[in-house]
């Protein structure tokens, strides 16, 4: 299981500090909360016609979607997925998880736990190569990290029971500062991970 989380809404630098290092994987996915796909549409769509099409990320996992128009729902070479059921006052507004799988691969979704305000996630199993991959948002709320654990660890091992074979790349953005190990939900957050792998 590997972790990879950025808490970085700007799209271009993300992408150009870790790519150089994770474009040499052959199974490269890349996480990136992007606060609006309507807003960083175009640059996501420039960065990946800088790369050659088999060395571009396999899957894009992309956090806080909100609501995009359908235009902006496609890029080049890519199956879009996405998952966005905000509702309430601001529907358009924050939260909403989306996948955008390369075309020479097959998939299937797997259906996980989503809920609004404490863990937006989507699911997706690379048959090509017995991989899942777990697209995760959390909402920044401090009255949503238990309940949060609960759902995380749960479609951990739901996943486990299900495809015990199978490699299981997790990102997203969780809200938590990872460059701090001591932080006690940190702290939580890797030991779950390590007791599931």
């Amino acid at each position: 299981m590997n972790m990879f989380d950025v808490n970085n809404d700007d799209w271009q630098e993300t992408p150009t500090i870790y790519a150089n290092e994770l474009i040499k994987l052959t199974n490269c996915v890349i996480f990136q909360n992007i606060r609006s796909l309507k807003s960083k549409h175009g640059k996501i769509k420039t960065w990946l016609s800088t790369h050659d099409n088999k060395n571009r990320p396999i899957a894009l996992g992309l956090q806080e979607i909100w609501q995009p128009q359908p235009e902006h729902c496609t890029l080049p070479g890519y199956y879009p997925i996405a998952k966005i059921e905000r509702k309430g006052n601001k529907p358009n507004k924050g939260g909403g998880v989306a996948f955008f799988v390369r075309e020479d691969l097959t998939f299937t979704i797997i259906p996980v736990p989503f809920l609004e305000k404490t863990i937006e996630q989507i699911c997706i199993e690379l048959l090509n190569n017995n991989t899942i991959i777990l697209n995760i948002y959390r909402p920044p709320n401090p009255d949503n990290i238990e309940p949060f654990f609960k759902t995380f660890s749960e479609t951990i091992d739901n996943l486990r029971k299900q495809r015990p074979n199978h490699d299981l790349i997790i990102g997203g953005d969780l809200n938590l500062d990872l460059k701090n190990p001591l932080h006690r939900h940190v702290e939580r957050l890797l030991n779950t991970i390590d007791e599931k792998n």
